[in-house]
């Protein structure tokens, strides 16, 4: 007869499947949750009984209903079960954080985390045009998007990192946050090139994730911009409505996004994450910065605030906008285009006036924004003539445009100083300006004005760099041929494009060199070899 034994034989390590250990953490997570719950119960019994209440978490309300009570339904009464509950939620906590560390983003150091988190819900939404469920969706899909993707994961930890480090005002913490951007930029580095690798060879599309994560590298991965310019003129409230620009724009990886994204076919195939407006934004930023035309069209036209409701100008609003652009009227025959912009920077910078003094009717911050975005992108798209002599109209059309986009620079959408767009557009305005097709507008009685204003921006661009003598000696010649005085000066200006919080000081500052120019006949130079060694200290540049 055979005998047949049953001996119980332990596996060896390693020899555990994938599933096996996924139920053993499971039914540990589950025990500590379990053990943490009993614990919690029985110190609110204690604390109660300390403090003389007769009262228990388990009573009942009445013998019939424990009679009667399902097995399976817990014998609490509904106030005695919030009671306890109450007391969880301070001994668990009810932050974001994973206490058992199931995915990476639980296991950033404490300082990370919270940086992390900042972006999430702070930062990153700046970007957008969505508000309530939309955004709330969208934020969501972010924080799923870096369980998921461990590339994407990398790029929004060095991105949170990079805007910490921009704006910590604490040396040991910024050097702190840019040690662990640079960390997290090198690993989401190699993550992204290799998935780059795996598409190519398998002739895949590139999924969202991928190409969020290029574009976290494209705001965030490059030096901070330090310098902010504050000399030149007082900051508007525009500056830092988004967080692109605390950091330069690594214009390399935005190539990449180009190329991956005219391969699923236009930002159109982007549902994703919100990545096809932060594309367009980043866009408008780039073509800001570099002088050159936007690649995308924008996705709709401009409505105006106070046409779409979102603006409701007060008494001081429609005041304002009768004095402010009363003069652009001469621009309506020199370009429809150019004109119309114009009027809607007239009509963000009445609506950023109202915001900026709170008053009731006021656009919101992402209302502005958005419409901010959607004239620069309009002045960054009007073509520039390519010809140095040009026709005087074309000179007097780029000269318009590059006065335009100066304002916008100052008031609707500035840049840090170190950008390089004050000095690069104030340059080119002053090529133009001394080209020999100008000679004729200059003589013009009808363009006077519009000419002294465009001359005042580039002074005002220009307050750091070798030309500023030159628009500060063209301006002296442009008011010593009328009776004009400060206030007189200042009318002049506000009607075309202008904003006392901006305008007024350096205005000031400006209008006393030159009537200390006209008393004295004193020379510019030794002004002017302050302010670039000033620059230079700054910047840390050697200027020629």
């Amino acid at each position: 007869m055979v005998e047949i034994k049953f001996v119980t034989v332990k596996p060896g390590p390693g020899t555990e499947s994938r599933r096996a250990q996924e139920l053993r953490a499971a039914a540990a997570r589950s025990h500590a949750s379990r053990v943490s719950h009993i614990r919690a119960i029985q110190r609110k019994k204690e604390l109660l009984r300390a403090d003389g209440e007769n009262v228990d978490v388990h009573h009942h309300q009445s013998t019939k209903s424990e009679d009667t009570r399902p097995a399976n339904v817990l014998p609490y009464p509904d106030q005695s079960f919030a009671t306890s509950t109450s007391h969880l939620e301070t001994t668990l906590g009810q932050g974001r954080s994973d206490p058992f560390g199931s995915y990476d983003g639980s296991k950033l150091p404490h300082r990370l985390q919270a940086a992390l988190e900042d972006a999430y819900e702070v930062v990153w939404p700046m970007m957008l045009e969505a508000k309530g469920e939309e955004l709330a969706m969208i934020k969501r899909a972010w924080r799923s998007g870096a369980i998921h993707s461990p590339c994407l994961f990398h790029c929004q930890v060095m991105g949170a990192a990079g805007v910490a480090m921009a704006f910590c005002g604490n040396e040991a913490l910024a050097q702190y946050f840019s040690h662990k951007r640079l960390e997290h930029q090198m690993i989401a580095s190699r993550l992204i090139r290799q998935e780059l690798e795996r598409i190519n060879c398998d002739a895949q599309q590139p999924t969202a994730e991928l190409i969020m994560s290029i574009l976290n590298l494209v705001g965030a991965s490059g030096d901070i911009n330090n310098f902010d310019g504050g000399e030149v003129h007082p900051k508007s409230p525009l500056a830092q409505a988004q967080p692109l620009g605390r950091a330069k724009i690594d214009h390399a990886h935005f190539e990449v996004v180009h190329a991956l994204v005219k391969r699923i076919g236009g930002l159109i195939m982007l549902k994703a994450y919100a990545l096809a407006h932060m594309i367009e934004v980043i866009d408008i930023y780039v073509a800001s910065e570099r002088g050159s035309r936007p690649v995308y069209a924008p996705s709709h036209t401009y409505q105006g605030l106070a046409t779409s409701g979102k603006f409701i100008p007060d008494d001081h609003a429609v005041e304002l906008a009768k004095v402010i652009g009363s003069g652009l009227e001469i621009l309506a025959s020199l370009d429809e285009e150019l004109f119309e912009l114009y009027l809607n920077a007239r009509e963000v910078t009445v609506a950023l006036d109202q915001y900026h003094r709170g008053a009731h009717g006021r656009p919101s911050l992402n209302d502005l924004v958005e419409a901010r975005n959607m004239i620069q992108h309009g002045f960054c798209d009007l073509c520039s003539p390519p010809d140095p002599e040009m026709k005087p109209e074309a000179a007097l059309y780029e000269i318009c445009r590059l006065a335009g986009l100066l304002f916008s620079d100052m008031v609707i959408l500035p840049l840090p100083y170190n950008s390089g767009v004050k000095p690069r557009l104030s340059h080119r305005l002053r090529v133009i300006l001394e080209a020999s097709s100008m000679t004729t507008c200059w003589m013009s009685a009808e363009l006077c004005n519009l000419l002294l204003w465009i001359v005042f921006m580039g002074a005002i661009a220009a307050t750091l760099t070798p030309d500023r003598d030159w628009y500060v000696q063209r301006l002296q010649e442009l008011t010593e041929r009328r009776p004009l005085d400060w206030h007189g000066f200042k009318r002049l200006m506000r009607t075309f494009l202008w904003w006392d919080f901006v305008f007024e000081v350096p205005a000031a500052k400006i209008w006393k060199i030159i009537q200390t120019s006209i008393a004295g006949g004193k020379s510019l130079s030794i002004r002017h070899k302050m302010e670039t060694q000033q620059l230079a200290h700054a910047t840390g540049e050697v200027q020629t």
